[in-house]
């Protein structure tokens, strides 16, 4: 067993969701410097003290978009101030002084309240890199992108996640599967910051490539509200190789696995170097050369990982290998039509004065 110590660089703002998704206007209130997350028992309680449960029903049951904030103005300052000390759960701070239609926590530990990055998520991350690169070397990559745009799969991918499992015996000779998987040798432990203060509440939208040249808002100009961990801060988990796990499956199936795993950091860099360049062209169309700037430095600072909400297609996929004319016809295979020739065409990114400023998810990875 080799165990090392994993560092994780943000290089630009992440967010990962919990389990609850997106909140509604009842599950926060707000003031002009941060989002405060509502203790649903302190809150009644302190309701309850007051005599005010039967006026927050009322209240719920009268307005079409009911909110904690509409609530609180409604009682008046001497009533509210005490509604707002010592009902919260967690102080987020505010990167603008934006008012928030809705909001979407990082998720956090249930017992500290700190935010951190499951280890599911780096090994998920990991796993998109090794099947990218066994991908761009398979033999079998054309014919299972074809029966991939003819919908001849069920599931699309699995062709090459099976290039990542040993092949075992069985009765009817023998079948790859999760459990043959090389990366179950790898284990990673939930990632924890450095950082004292590392999140702030940014809006995000998504953009679209105009047919010209230019973007607009798509997503109906949609104004999504995360709480992201800020550039620079730094994370530390624990990552371990068993040798045993892979030694087992070897003399079970008789096969090596494809990929040297110690050399997954040089595998990311490749991976995230050919997103970057993708990624800075089409900015490049829409008109967005801070962004474009954003990226290079990005690239510079050795980005070789990319995970969390709004990473995107090219990210999560392995589109990158197909042609634009064969991105095209998937897209016309498992979405909706669009007028416009690039695919994917749309992106979600940070804004700053409601205008785009940065991307997601982009981190540097270095073990020791």
């Amino acid at each position: 067993m080799k165990t090392y110590n994993l560092i994780i660089e943000v290089l630009s703002p992440v967010h990962i969701g919990d389990a609850r998704g997106r909140l509604s206007a009842l599950e926060f209130f707000q003031d002009r410097q941060a989002v405060y997350l509502v203790n649903e028992k302190a809150w009644a309680k302190k309701l309850a003290a007051m005599q005010g449960i039967d006026d927050f029903v009322r209240y719920v049951e009268r307005e079409s978009f009911p909110s904690l904030e509409k609530f609180l103005e409604g009682l008046g300052a001497s009533r509210a101030n005490p509604l707002r000390q010592g009902t919260f759960l967690r102080r987020i701070a505010k990167g603008e002084p934006l008012w928030l239609s809705n909001f979407q926590p990082f998720i956090s530990d249930s017992a500290s309240r700190q935010p951190y990055i499951p280890g599911s998520s780096l090994k998920g991350a990991i796993r998109s890199a090794l099947l990218f690169y066994l991908a761009g070397k398979s033999r079998d990559k054309a014919a299972i992108i074809s029966r991939a745009l003819q919908r001849r799969l069920k599931q699309p991918g699995e062709g090459f996640d099976n290039l990542l499992r040993a092949s075992l015996p069985e009765k009817k000779g023998t079948r790859r599967s999760p459990n043959s998987d090389w990366l179950r040798a790898l284990q990673i432990t939930d990632a924890y910051p450095l950082n004292n203060d590392c999140t702030e509440v940014r809006e995000a939208r998504v953009i679209s490539l105009n047919e010209g040249r230019g973007y607009h808002f798509g997503a109906r100009e949609a104004r999504l509200f995360v709480e992201v961990v800020k550039p620079g801060t730094r994370f530390k988990a624990r990552l371990k190789l068993d040798q045993h796990t892979w030694d087992i499956l070897h003399e079970a199936s008789g096969e090596k696995p494809s990929f040297v795993l110690e050399k997954w950091l040089e595998l990311g860099r490749d991976k995230s170097r050919q997103v970057l360049d993708k990624e800075k062209e089409l900015f490049r169309q829409a008109g967005l050369t801070g962004i474009v700037e954003e990226l290079d430095q990005i690239a510079a600072r050795g980005a070789n990982l990319r995970l969390g909400w709004g990473t995107g297609l090219l990210n999560t996929s392995l589109a990158l290998h197909l042609s634009p004319e064969e991105r095209r016809a998937l897209r016309e295979t498992y979405f909706s039509r669009r007028r416009h020739p690039e695919f994917p065409q749309s992106r979600k990114v940070v804004t700053k004065g409601g205008q785009p400023a940065a991307t997601l998810g982009w981190l540097k990875l270095t073990l020791s």
